[in-house]
């Protein structure tokens, strides 16, 4: 949090007043466009959920590059659209000036498209705990009628206080031993968590760097129930699964795992379980393999919907499942469980087979309703990214401080190499970002690092010339040159 807070003000050119005033939720919102996560695994970037900004002072743009393959520049005036879902405590004291302050819920997404000079619509969902996935149906629908070209996905979920926590003990849904234990005969609510997430919605064909396809995105609601608006409806869920395959043209049995709401309360786990039965279990010939993250990192609320994507983009990079901890035993009011037609993935279970079909479930305790089919990147590496050449890289980084560079030049030093990857940097850092006062550059081979170099900026550009003097074996000299492809074309010339 404090970190955060020194950022604030340089990433947004805030008044001191207006700094101090700025909630700890919008800040994070802010700065989730900026930072980012390290690497999935060696070869690959981590996930694209570093954006684009315009001010002069730039908070840890350089991780932009790394994640998206995109300069911010890049992106300034386009027809990017920005819908958030954000869920926190009261943003404002009283008597406070909301627009100048410029803290309401309603002008939080909007900040997105007002820092990074957006040009597309930016809105604010709030359908409880499906919102970030009622936000990438918007924002993937919004894709497919041109209403946008690209569009930012973020949820945010910041505990400020503990008035929400009150009220969901006193509603009965939080557990009393602190766990959450999804399916399990002794689950007895959830654990609050925290959670900010960004992702980047392009089309394939304009894309850099693709994780997965959205195959389909739908979304329904319960209406009235007579056990109460905040019950779950499996009837609902269940329409809504047999609409959705109906429409994508997806056969149920054809998916690879079920990424559950599974919030471990005692009367969500057994409807969401008998809806996905009804679609999932008993058409199979073999067990659905269903599982919730919310046992691992707690229930983000509003932010949970996009930590699932998440969760099911590193099964798809690393070709395994996640387990789902604290399960042992369902109990009898999820007999699709125990009786095997939905199988908990309770251990690290590899994901290797021709369909490549992630599904994710999410509904919020008003009835919202929403699932998500995703498809892995098909596209394979040639011998793992290898160039067929034997001429070493010269990869070229910039950052706002010596520690991002050195960053950088640490990840990819312990990498293979990988042609793709660096070709994606090279594009990526080509152009001059505001405010990146620090260069680097580092020449690595396919037997590792040759050398490297971090050096402060000083705006001055030097002209580099290659001169030809008095050569010894001259005609090997040139030769080797010629493998140059940049060379060679000038040679041609």
């Amino acid at each position: 949090m404090d970190r955060s807070t020194d950022l604030q003000g340089e990433a947004e050119n805030s008044s001191d007043e207006e700094r101090l005033d700025t909630t700890q939720q919008r800040l994070h919102l802010s700065l989730s466009n900026w930072e980012g996560p390290y690497t999935l695994k060696n070869q690959r970037p981590g996930l694209p959920i570093q954006l684009f900004r315009s001010k002069p002072k730039v908070v840890h743009l350089e991780r932009l590059a790394k994640y998206t393959g995109h300069n911010p520049p890049d992106w300034f005036s386009s027809k990017t659209t920005a819908r958030l879902r954000q869920c926190g405590t009261n943003n404002f004291e009283e008597g406070k000036d909301i627009c100048k302050r410029q803290s309401a819920d309603s002008v939080l997404a909007h900040r997105i498209t007002y820092l990074l000079q957006l040009k597309g619509p930016s809105v604010a969902l709030d359908s409880a705990c499906s919102s970030s996935l009622f936000a990438l149906e918007h924002a993937y629908k919004s894709i497919q009628l041109g209403e946008c070209d690209n569009a930012i996905v973020v949820g945010t979920n910041i505990i400020l206080n503990q008035k929400g926590t009150i009220q969901f003990a006193m509603l009965g849904a939080l557990s009393s031993v602190s766990r959450c234990k999804p399916f399990d005969k002794d689950s007895d609510g959830y654990v609050r968590s925290e959670g900010v997430c960004a992702l980047l919605l392009q089309k394939a064909k304009v894309a850099k760097r693709i994780y997965a396809r959205i195959v389909h995105c739908k979304t329904n609601n319960d209406g009235y129930k007579e056990e109460g608006i905040t019950y779950p409806s499996r009837h609902s869920q269940r329409r809504l699964l047999r609409e959705f395959y109906e429409e994508c043209n997806v056969d149920p049995a054809d998916v690879s795992y079920i990424e559950a709401h599974g919030t471990g309360t005692v009367v969500g786990d057994p409807e969401e379980c008998a809806a996905l039965d009804m679609i999932f279990g008993q058409k199979n010939n073999s067990s659905a393999l269903v599982g919730s993250v919310k046992s691992n990192a707690g229930h983000c609320e509003a932010v949970s919907g996009l930590v699932s994507v998440i969760k099911c983009i590193i099964a798809m990079e690393s070709e395994e499942i996640p387990p789902t901890i604290h399960f042992n035993e369902a109990g009898n009011a999820i007999p699709s469980i125990k009786e095997g037609r939905l199988e908990v993935v309770t251990n690290n279970k590899t994901l290797r087979d021709t369909k490549g079909l992630l599904a994710i479930n999410s509904f919020g305790f008003g009835g919202a309703n929403c699932h998500v089919l995703l498809k892995w990147h098909s596209k394979q590496k040639f011998d793992e990214g290898m160039p067929q050449d034997d001429l070493p890289r010269l990869v070229c980084i910039s950052g706002r401080t010596r520690e991002a560079v050195a960053t950088f030049l640490s990840d990819i030093s312990h990498m293979k190499l990988d042609y793709e990857y660096t070709g994606l940097l090279h594009e990526a850092f080509s152009k001059s970002t505001a405010n990146h006062l620090y260069r680097g550059f580092m020449i690595v081979s396919k037997s590792g690092e040759v050398t490297r170099s971090l050096t402060s900026f000083n705006g001055n550009l030097p002209i580099l010339c290659i001169l030809f003097s008095r050569l010894q074996n001259w005609n090997i000299i040139i030769k080797n040159f010629l493998q140059v492809p940049l060379f060679y074309k000038s040679f041609k010339r």
